[in-house]
């Protein structure tokens, strides 16, 4: 089993959720408190129910994956919801619905094949409102064979183990539509995302580091200041106000990061993460690279363009013991950007 999507929102304004996600993120969303009050949450448009959350399938579309998100419904939208309103959509690349995950007026959870076939229910009262619970799917597309398994908080409510999951022609799962339909009424809240190709982890929560301190390695410039760090150390992102700047291959800065507030149970990944843009037509790329003890991981390379945007690396192991990551490999971790084109 792989990570192989994570999001916390924790350093993403609206406009880089539009830039990240440019599929969902419609009709003026806004961002709310975190999950357990830090941080920051995402909240869809409550004016349209376009105005969705809409990661894709990563790396590639796919007939097996999970996933788990923290997500609030509000009141006025489980009142409203009837027999059930879909939270979450499962689509094609050509926007068909493969199935849905649904929530009906008394808190009761639906794994629907398609539109409206329904496979199977959980008991009434799974999801209350203006509380986040946490949802874990796991899912395979088939006619045949498919999988439908729902947990809320860690409970599973929903096992469909061998069913018809197949609601439109295609073979894979394209992306996620996750906000309520036709309500009209959202203002549903998500936090803590993350995306397997397999298994789910558990109930999970993202936690962001910022950087805390300037390091040897200091080659890149800065807007104002002697201090490299803390031009970058907005939550969230803070565009032009404050950064620092590199033309030059080879260049780089890496910082001292914040230590975990809690020792975690389990760290499933660390995930390198830089927003950047350019402010000429010159080709250029950087990428986030993270150091642990004396063994540097090279983070994925962004080819810049003239607006912000975010490129993320997901970490599975220390590269500096190649076992799972522990808190203190965390708190010991240095971060930071490199110029490679």
């Amino acid at each position: 089993m792989t990570i192989t999507a994570i999001e916390g929102f924790d350093v993403l304004t609206t406009t880089l959720v539009a830039a990240k996600y440019p599929l969902g993120a419609q009709f003026s969303p806004t961002m709310a408190a975190g999950r357990f009050g830090s941080g920051q949450s995402y909240k869809p448009d409550s004016g349209n129910q376009n105005g969705e959350w809409s990661p894709t399938i990563a790396p590639a579309a796919a007939a097996t994956f999970a996933f788990g998100l923290a997500i609030l419904l509000p009141s006025g939208t489980i009142a409203g919801a009837g027999t059930g309103t879909r939270i979450v959509g499962f689509l094609d690349s050509g926007g068909n619905t493969q199935a849905r995950i649904t929530v009906a007026a008394d808190g009761t959870v639906r794994a629907v094949s398609g539109v409206s076939t329904v496979m199977a229910s959980s008991a009434a009262g799974v999801f209350t409102p203006d509380v986040f619970h946490f949802l874990e799917c796991e899912f395979v597309l088939s006619d045949t064979v498919g999988v439908f398994k729902i947990w809320v908080d860690g409970v599973l409510v929903v096992n469909v183990t061998t069913g018809d999951t197949k609601g439109a022609s295609a073979t894979t799962v394209f992306r996620l539509q996750i906000t309520p339909s036709g309500m009209g009424a959202g203002n549903i809240q998500l936090d803590d995302y993350y995306q397997t190709d397999g298994a789910r982890l558990g109930e999970s929560r993202v936690v962001t580091l910022m950087p805390t301190s300037d390091t040897a390695d200091k080659d890149w410039g800065r807007s104002a200041g002697s201090d490299n760090y803390a031009l970058v150390d907005e939550r969230p992102s803070d565009g032009d106000t404050t950064y620092v700047t590199s033309s030059t291959v080879g260049d780089l800065d890496l910082y001292g990061m914040e230590d975990l507030s809690f020792t975690p149970a389990s760290i499933y990944a660390v995930q390198s993460s830089i927003i950047a843009r350019k402010d000429d037509a010159a080709d250029r790329a950087v990428r986030c690279n993270i150091k642990s003890g004396g063994t540097t991981a090279n983070g994925t390379a962004l080819g810049l363009a003239a607006g912000y945007q975010q490129r993320v690396t997901i970490h599975a192991t220390d590269p500096n013991t190649a076992a799972a990551w522990t808190a203190s490999g965390v708190n010991a971790l240095q971060a930071g950007p490199e110029t490679t084109i």
